[in-house]
């Protein structure tokens, strides 16, 4: 018998960051590799593709894990639906 047809589980929708966002991945050289021999996970990708892999955010304006609205940082949070939210130029 075959297997019931499941309806494939949308893609969660990531809106773009913040531009005050910061993470350590923004220090990382552009086309910067993970050397298969060195221990430890890849190098994450760059702040703002939704796959940063490092959840240790900060905020630029507060130099904190709290933004100016005393609300946790993270790169699914700070977005425009926070009043404090920055475009990217």
């Amino acid at each position: 018998m075959a297997a019931p047809n499941k309806p494939a589980s949308p893609e969660p929708s990531i809106r773009p960051a913040c531009a005050q966002l910061r993470s350590k991945s923004i220090y990382l050289a552009a086309g910067q590799t993970h050397d298969p021999a060195a221990p430890g996970p890849p190098h994450p990708s760059p702040l703002g593709t939704g796959d940063d892999g490092s959840e240790h955010c900060w905020c630029a304006l507060t130099q904190h894990v709290l933004g100016p609205t005393d609300e946790f940082v993270s790169r699914h949070a700070c977005n425009d639906t926070r009043r404090c939210f920055r475009p990217k130029p």
